[in-house]
């Protein structure tokens, strides 16, 4: 091809070259989270609020595990969330809890 600027002459070969690499690797992106295992009292439960409460706490995201026990009225749960956005998750079935 030759050059508009330069008549007769073949324009240089000028490319540009994009670096389309991510900014960072996977291992850059890896962070730490801290898991806790809480137990809760629940007040007055029964078998049907806690079956609401274990289908409602595994669709939270940062809740590991979920298991109740209606006759102790307690909750174990392993989650990276806060004690009391667990509380309030639970609290949202209507179950006072503590």
């Amino acid at each position: 091809m030759t050059s508009r600027l330069f008549p007769g002459r073949r324009r240089p070969n000028v490319g540009i070259e994009l670096d389309c690499s991510p900014a960072f690797t996977l291992a850059d992106s890896v962070y730490s989270v801290h898991m806790a295992t809480y137990t809760i009292t629940l007040h007055n439960v029964t078998r049907e609020s806690a079956s609401a409460i274990e289908s409602n706490l595994r669709g939270v995201n940062g809740v590991d595990s979920v298991d109740i026990d209606v006759p102790s009225e307690r909750a174990l749960v392993s989650s990276s969330l806060s004690y009391n956005e667990v509380l309030e998750a639970i609290r949202q079935n209507g179950v006072s809890a503590s």
